[in-house]
């Protein structure tokens, strides 16, 4: 019925604002590690990476293409550990963080 309808709608809802808003504060966590990580790269290895955009789970960062693998190397790793604890030497999360880097020419496609 009409009702039921209505309710399990409210149930999917309630259930998809927790995930929702915990995968946003993933984000904002692994978007302060990338920039530590790029200021270390830039320090250390001369590599000069600029973030351009941030879009739902996504990060777009200009780099020198000899520089791209290096950067989607450090980066893809500092995302997916983002939520590992380094005083107990365990992640904070019981399902594994995963993150799939692309190096492209250009952006706009």
């Amino acid at each position: 019925s009409y009702h039921s309808y209505i309710q399990s709608a409210g149930v999917r809802q309630g259930s998809n604002h927790g995930i929702q808003g915990f995968s946003a504060d993933i984000m904002k966590l692994a978007m302060a590690e990338v920039e530590d990580q790029l200021v270390m790269l830039e320090r250390e290895y001369w590599i000069v990476a600029v973030p351009l955009l941030s879009i739902h789970d996504e990060l777009l960062i200009e780099c020198e293409e000899d520089d791209g693998e290096l950067l989607q190397a450090v980066l893809g790793e500092t995302m997916e550990n983002v939520l590992f604890d380094r005083q107990t030497g365990k992640s904070l999360c019981r399902v594994p963080i995963k993150s799939d880097g692309k190096l492209m020419a250009r952006w706009i496609k």
